[in-house]
This record gives C-alpha cells, structure tokens and sequence, in this order.
C-alpha cells in the first residue's frame, strides 16, 4: 500500500466506502438467476442482512436481459450498436452481466474477426469484449463485474465443432477475460472479473463439475442447486469487496495526486444531478447530499478534517480542512 502524509485516513473503516456505489443491477438469464434465487438464501437476502450487520445500504435487483440471448453478440448489439448501457449507467452504479452456458460452445477462429456476426470464436469474443471495454471505460465512475462464461455438461454434444474443442476453446477464452483482458491497454480500474467458471466447472476447467449436474445422464448444463449455494454468496460477497476496493482505490489515487493538499473551508461546487458524501477522520459518513444543500449543512459541521466523495459528471475525490 502507498503511503502519504495522511496515511491514517487510508485506514478508515470499509464503511466509509460502503455507501456510493450502492445501487446494483444484475443482468442474467436462466444461470445467472438459479444463482442469484440460490435455495440457502438467495442473493437479495444475503445483501438484506449485510445491511442489517455493517449499516450499509446496497440495493440490488436483476433483470432477465438482454430480452431473447444473452451471447457476446448479443451485448455487442445492445451496448456497442444501441444505447441500453447508457440508460443502464444513468440507473445504476454496478452493473453486472453475464452469458449462459450456450457461450461455451466456442469454434474455431476464422482468421477474420466480425463482433457483430453470430460466429460464436474466440477472435469474435475478443473483438467485441474489447469494444465493450472502451464503453465503460467512458463511465469511470460505474463499476461493472462481468462472469466468466460457464461451463457445459461434458456429454452434451454441439451441432457445430466438438465437445472436447469447444470446451478447450472456452477455457481459452476464459484465461484471456481472466489474466488480460482488464491489463492489455492499460488498467481499468472500474471493471472487475467474477470468475464463476473457476467456481462449478472440473478440475481442468472444461465441463461442468460431475457433483455439480443436474443429471449424470442427461445433457443439461445448468448447475445443481448444491452448486447455487456455494455460488450464490460468493457471488454476493464479490460484489461487496469489488464496490469497496473500488472506492478505496479511488481514495488512494486522490491522496497520490493531492498528497497533503487541503481545501480550506472548501466544498466543491455541485451541480443540481451531483451527489456528495463527507465523512470523518473515524470513517462515519457526517453528510451526504446532492446540489445545493451541502453547503448549508456542511457550515454546521465542528472544525476539523474531512474527506469527501463526490459522484456525477465531474468526479473526484479529496480531503477538507474546515477551520472555523
């Protein structure tokens, strides 16, 4: 970890950070939502008693989407093409997406690239993941978790490639969203990986772990409700450490930038859309507000120093002096 003069404030409680990034949504389809509804508990529940326990306030939701697949193509065609991910930032902090198991069955390249063609390779993947990169890179102050894809059942059988093929060739593809796709052009600090192929499938990671089927006979590839609740609160808790390391990161960038640098009885101009969070050198978040009512409630505040979040068009973050 850095160090800077203000090194305390570094070390805040994870409350500090636990309340700016708190609207979630979660777009799935029939995998995603077996996890999210998993039979222990189930996602909204888990959440409803994190809040209970640290004070926090997330709001998750979920949504069947995109409306018929949910394949690469299918986000390259809502997000890239269409506007749905500009609607999608203005509602939500986190956004979270994922493909089923269909995306597994992973052909061979062509040797000529197409995000916008249904050709289900590794080199299509790419290209449009990278696309779908630069988006959200234009929304820093969004966090988004993308899944890795999971798994198919090892008996089912493709109408296009082979089994054994596929399944190498997901694995590939996986390893690439995992160990380079968030590093090749740089860091992007807003983008986050759960690898939820790494959680149900083998030990080669290929196919479907065999305690984790449905059926050892049949050729459906959802994941077992055994494997929903070992997923589900992982998936959960990723979420939360994903949020918090975010904004801690964000901090920590700020200090860097500012070292000691302190605004003298200063708050950052809002404009009416823009929010802010004040919070003290113990962590406890002393205000948040949006516009124009932070300064009248910041005046009443006891002297001393602060650190503030502020979210909307212009983001940043720093430290405040309040002397008199």
């Amino acid at each position: 970890m850095k160090h800077y003069v203000m090194y305390a404030i570094l070390l805040m409680p994870t409350i500090l950070f636990s309340q700016i990034h708190n609207r979630i949504i979660f777009l799935h389809h029939s995998t995603g939502g077996n996890v999210y509804n998993y039979p222990d508990e189930g996602v909204p529940a888990w959440f409803s008693d994190y809040n209970a326990t640290h004070g926090t306030n997330f709001q998750i939701s979920d949504r069947w989407y995109p409306s018929d697949n949910n394949m690469p193509v299918d986000y390259y065609q809502e997000w890239i093409e269409g506007t749905d991910l500009d609607t999608l930032v203005s509602n939500y902090d986190v956004i979270i997406w994922k493909h089923c198991y269909p995306a597994s069955d992973v052909f061979e390249n062509t040797g000529n690239p197409d995000p916008s063609s249904t050709y289900q390779s590794i080199e299509n993947y790419k290209a449009i993941y990278r696309l779908i990169r630069s988006k959200m890179d234009s929304f820093p102050d969004r966090i988004f978790i993308v899944w890795t894809i999971p798994p198919r059942h090892r008996l089912y059988g493709p109408s296009n490639g082979d089994t054994l093929g596929n399944a190498m060739r997901a694995r590939e593809f996986t390893a690439w969203v995992k160990d380079t796709f968030l590093h090749e052009d740089g860091e992007h600090r807003n983008m986050y990986v759960f690898d939820f192929r790494g959680i149900v499938a083998d030990s080669e990671g290929l196919f479907l772990r065999y305690e984790y089927e449905r059926s050892h006979t049949g050729t459906d590839s959802h994941p077992n409700d055994a494997a929903n609740n070992v997923a589900g609160p992982l998936f959960a808790q990723f979420i939360v450490d994903a949020v918090y390391d975010f904004e801690s990161s964000e901090v920590e960038e700020s200090f860097h930038l500012q070292h000691n640098k302190f605004y003298l009885n200063a708050i950052p101009a809002l404009a009416e859309h823009e929010r802010i969070a004040i919070y003290n050198v113990n962590g406890k978040r002393v205000l948040k507000a949006t516009g124009s009512d932070v300064l009248y409630v910041f005046k009443m505040l006891p002297t001393g120093i602060y650190l503030y979040r502020k979210t909307g068009a212009n983001r940043e973050s720093g430290m405040i002096l309040k002397t008199k």
